[in-house]
């Protein structure tokens, strides 16, 4: 008998997926104390023209989550750059504080949750919900990210939804549009 988890950001009330688990999700191997994440918002500080120029930024640390380097942050969300020197991670993540968006600037890779194995490349936007427990793995090569940590929900448009959450044909349209628009972007022929 398959165990069921509901996973939501609103509970019962928003959008949630049913996943169905050989084995029960609550079962752990150890229960360590918390790590503290997350970064040292300055109060008072008034937001000032400012040129973030990231381009030259190779790698700025060792791990995925400690490389991950705030440039921008409030009390709503946070913008930060990552490119982790390590590849892979060793460890299974989870956000309960926020919804993140991971922007794929350079590299390639996995991203391996619940839900499966998601292909993820130069160009992908992916969005993880608050609570999915997640690791990445890259192939070696260029790694940029932008990480946007968002306490609010990141959703899909509405437009783009049916009355049940499920992401409708309006939006395979506009993805193909976009994604034909930027291989003629980046100079790439379709065929």
């Amino acid at each position: 008998m398959y165990k069921e988890e509901l996973v939501s950001s609103e509970g019962f009330s928003g959008i949630y997926s049913n996943l169905y688990h050989i084995h029960a999700p609550t079962r752990i191997k150890a229960l360590k104390d918390p790590v503290k994440y997350g970064p040292k918002i300055i109060q008072d500080y008034a937001l000032r023209q400012t040129h973030l120029n990231t381009s030259k930024v190779t790698t700025t640390g060792e791990d995925y989550l400690n490389a991950r380097k705030v440039l921008l942050a409030n009390s709503d969300c946070s913008i930060s750059i990552c490119s982790p020197s390590k590849r892979k991670m060793d460890y299974f993540y989870k956000n309960a504080e926020g919804d993140e968006v991971l922007y794929v600037h350079d590299g390639k890779g996995v991203l391996i949750s619940p839900f499966g194995k998601l292909d993820i490349k130069q160009g992908d936007y992916v969005v993880i919900p608050r609570t999915v427990i997640y690791k990445l793995e890259f192939e070696e090569g260029p790694l940029r990210l932008l990480i946007v940590e968002s306490a609010s929900p990141v959703e899909t448009v509405k437009r783009y939804r049916n009355e049940l959450g499920q992401v409708g044909r309006a939006f395979a349209l506009l993805r193909a549009r976009h994604s034909a628009s930027a291989r003629i972007n980046y100079g790439h022929q379709q065929g």
